[in-house]
């Protein structure tokens, strides 16, 4: 019987494989749970899909693949000299995980999955949009860049750098374009308060 070429691991995984398959379960039923609880916008007739769809790709590509990649294929993890590499995705797990649902909290239902505005959109500011203006995105950073890193996947690493950063930047530019001519002077005046990603840096 020939051998076939993917065969998962049976043994024990390390503990940093461990810890982000627990987050991406946790992750992924808060995930859920705000969706079942309708914590988003009604859908709108014109969106923009392009950056959802890139965005798509590079959340599979550096975390899908980098889960797959550490369990099973083992085509471009690192070598076991450099697995306590994978610890330092860890923090960057933690943060993604909190910000993502602290944030999907305060939007509630302003929450949408594309660059849309319907007319029950209102801007929030207070919460953590106090202090920066796109911290689902920078949940995003975070997570594409923790668990490829605790996955210890070269190929999902340099999906999350290469791709998922730049769908990242493109989809804030877009998103800040549709804002401001949706609110105006008054998403103006927000930006002038808050920094855009990175709390006092940028």
């Amino acid at each position: 019987m020939p051998e076939r070429w993917i065969s998962f691991n049976l043994e024990p995984l390390e503990t940093p494989v461990l810890i982000g398959l627990v987050a991406f379960v946790f992750w992924s039923l808060s995930e859920r749970l705000l969706h079942i609880f309708r914590l988003c916008q009604p859908k709108a007739p014109q969106k923009e899909k392009l950056s959802f769809y890139w965005c798509a790709f590079s959340y599979y590509g550096s975390v899908i693949f980098s889960l797959l990649d550490a369990i099973g294929f083992r085509l471009t993890t690192i070598s076991p000299g450099l697995s306590s590499v994978r610890y330092v995705g860890i923090p960057f797990l933690v943060v993604g995980i909190v910000v993502r649902i602290v944030s999907r909290l305060t939007l509630g239902k302003q929450f949408s999955a594309y660059v849309q505005t319907t007319q029950s959109h209102r801007l929030i500011t207070s919460g953590i949009y106090s202090v920066i203006q796109h911290p689902l995105y920078l949940a995003y950073a975070c997570l594409i860049i923790g668990f490829s890193v605790c996955f210890g996947s070269i190929a999902g690493f340099v999906c999350a750098i290469v791709s998922g950063i730049p769908a990242l930047f493109y989809r804030i530019r877009l998103e800040e374009i549709a804002l401001l001519q949706w609110f105006g002077q008054e998403y103006q005046q927000y930006q002038k308060k808050t920094n855009r990603l990175i709390p006092f840096l940028w």
